[in-house]
């Protein structure tokens, strides 16, 4: 049982540094003396040789009552500020407060089975590091890597700075029945340069990432796809027809300085029109958003270069006619909305740009790409991103940020979360799970696969109705 001494250090009440001390190391070692593990923090430092309170000492000492059983005020403690806001925080969280000399009663599983509740903190301890491994920082190497911004230009993800603005899609799908994910503005609120463990990804396009093993894709699952770590990707070399296939909402593209593509982009400065709307509160992810891009000209030379420039980009339009006039339109919209987001990025008419939202509307989920292999390759100088929506495009990929919680809520989220616990524990008492093929080995486990699982499922549904009975589940 760990124990931590609360009580004065600052000279008060006719009491000096050193008698305050003095008083602190007297009970810490009756402490001792009695089985107890002791916390002194008045033994941490000389603190009467480092009176510099700026330091933070307060801050770190709830820090390690936090990791203690019991806290023990000492005599004069009530006179201290520091002590009274560590009984509150000790209070707030169920850790049990006793006024010196009353002291908490050594516990009998301790007394007989002191290595069972060892190991069983020992687990404990180590499922909180694994909690701190998985929500560090998820990372992309820049070689290679472009992602694209708020006004539709692909620039190196060398070159994202904090402020910046990119564009992002919904991190969970919306919406009650259609669950749509929709594109949205994405401020960039930190940029970070990081060495984690990595992978080598080969897509079957040819493109190549190289990631931390936590960085979270968006690959093929249900109607609106599902986030994945690379830890749990599955290449071609697996072995199962379950391969890993990421979204790909867009293609990558450049500028086109060409003299057709200036006409293009004079021709809607002048004459065009984007007209865009996304549902919000209770009607996202509901059907109805608009992204629509025209021009309109009289009926003359200009009309029909226009319409023979975008036809040769392969763009097909609606031409319409009002009645009684000679104005036509020609109507870009439907299911090219990939395309109309990459005409818009490669001729760049300004006004239009310039308008630009970044609610383009659905993200685009048909295109798919097969995972071909997966290498493991050590540590690798990485950037991490946190943009306000979580998510950003690189290189045409939908991918997430940097620490993030990417599961969710409601049934989906909550059995993925409870699912990741179980099996983490299981893997620190001895047991081998692969999360990705949801499989359970152990050399003295029984060898009916369908019963484990069975037991398994059980556990975590155990778990489920216990934590929502208690109220305590995502506190």
């Amino acid at each position: 049982m760990i124990l931590y001494t609360a009580g004065p250090i600052r000279p008060k009440e006719g009491y000096s540094y050193e008698e305050n001390i003095e008083q602190a190391k007297r009970i810490a070692y009756q402490l001792w003396q009695a089985g107890y593990a002791v916390i002194c923090p008045q033994m941490n430092t000389n603190l009467s040789e480092c009176p510099d309170y700026s330091i933070g000492w307060l801050e770190g000492d709830v820090q390690m009552i936090a990791r203690c059983d019991a806290v023990v005020m000492l005599p004069r403690w009530e006179a201290s500020e520091g002590s009274w806001v560590e009984k509150h925080y000790a209070e707030d969280r169920g850790i049990p407060v006793y006024i010196w000399p009353d002291v908490p009663p050594l516990h009998v599983t301790e007394i007989n089975k002191p290595r069972q509740a060892a190991g069983f903190i020992d687990i404990v301890m180590k499922m909180y590091r694994v909690h701190l491994d998985k929500n560090a920082d998820y990372c992309l190497a820049p070689e290679g890597v472009r992602v694209l911004t708020g006004d539709l230009r692909w620039i190196p993800l060398a070159d994202v700075t904090e402020g910046m603005v990119l564009l992002g899609f919904d991190e969970m799908a919306e919406g009650e029945v259609h669950h749509r994910r929709m594109y949205r503005p994405s401020t960039v609120l930190s940029v970070n340069h990081v060495r984690r463990q990595s992978y080598k990804l080969t897509l079957e396009d040819g493109m190549e990432f190289i990631c931390s093993e936590e960085h979270p894709w968006l690959v093929s699952s249900g109607l609106s796809g599902r986030w994945l770590t690379t830890d749990r990707l599955r290449d071609k070399g697996h072995g199962l027809p379950a391969y890993s296939r990421f979204i790909k909402p867009l293609d990558v593209w450049e500028e086109d300085t060409t003299g057709e593509a200036g006409y293009l982009a004079g021709a809607f400065d002048g004459e065009g029109w984007l007209s865009q709307n996304v549902p919000t509160g209770k009607n996202a992810g509901k059907r109805g958003e608009t992204f629509i891009l025209g021009f309109a000209q009289n009926d003359n030379v200009m009309l029909k270069r226009v319409e023979q420039l975008l036809s040769s980009r392969g763009l097909t339009y609606r031409k319409r006619e009002r009645k009684g006039k000679n104005l036509k339109q020609l109507v870009l919209s439907g299911h090219k909305r990939r395309e109309l987001i990459q005409f818009l990025g490669e001729v760049r008419p300004r006004r239009l740009i310039a308008n630009l939202k970044c609610e383009l509307g659905m993200l685009d989920l048909r295109r798919k790409v097969l995972l071909v292999k997966k290498e493991f390759i050590g540590e690798h100088d990485l950037i991490a991103l946190q943009t306000s929506t979580g998510t950003f495009i690189a290189n045409g990929y939908a991918t997430h940020n940097s620490s993030a919680n990417i599961l969710g809520t409601g049934e989906l989220g909550l059995m993925t979360r409870v699912w990741d616990k179980v099996a983490r524990l299981m893997n620190l008492m001895g047991f081998k799970i692969e999360l990705s093929e949801s499989r359970f080995e152990a050399p003295s486990a029984p060898k009916n696969e369908a019963t484990i699982d069975s037991i398994l499922d059980l556990s975590v549904y155990s778990i489920i109705w216990m934590l929502y009975r208690k109220g305590v589940w995502g506190k």
